[in-house]
């Protein structure tokens, strides 16, 4: 995944002010150094996903490529990351937010989703998927998202006679 694309968008007003909210897709290569900033927010993202992924995982897959962060930003302070990853089936490509996570989400998810939809569009994808935790689901619901399935999972050695 390129990093070279950067998404720069008008945030929201407060008073007469306006605050600039800056959503980045961040180049494999500044991964390690990013690292430390990104990972509070992975970190929690990957306790939630139970046992899916560890940060380590996300790291991992964030610097080979094979995964994409981006970054909320307002002036020096991270307010968010969400990773993304393209997966090919043999009818459709799918952007699919393997993480999202961050504070203040209302200020900055707006721009983010403007940033992932542009991201999936332009890498020929044609559905944006995203998994949580069923918190989410008005969340969701409220930025227009439907949800087309429910996720059940067992552990095998759990199972075995």
């Amino acid at each position: 995944m390129q990093g070279d694309k950067k998404f720069k968008l008008l945030g929201f007003t407060m008073g007469n002010a306006i605050i600039e909210v800056e959503v980045h897709l961040i180049n494999p290569m500044e991964i390690p150094m990013l690292w430390e900033k990104v990972f509070p927010h992975l970190e929690k993202c990957a306790r939630s996903s139970v046992e899916y992924d560890s940060a380590a995982d996300f790291y991992h897959s964030l610097v080979t490529g094979f995964s994409g962060l981006f970054v909320a930003i307002k002036g020096k302070e991270l307010l968010g990351v969400i990773i993304i990853q393209r997966m090919e089936f043999p009818h459709i490509n799918i952007c699919h937010i393997k993480a999202l996570g961050g504070i203040r989400i209302q200020e900055w998810i707006d721009e983010a989703n403007s940033a992932v939809y542009n991201w999936a569009a332009t890498n020929d994808c044609q559905l944006v998927k995203a998994e949580g935790r069923p918190g989410w689901r008005k969340f969701y619901k409220d930025q227009g998202w439907k949800m087309n399935r429910v996720i059940y999972t067992i552990p095998v050695d759990q199972n075995l006679h």
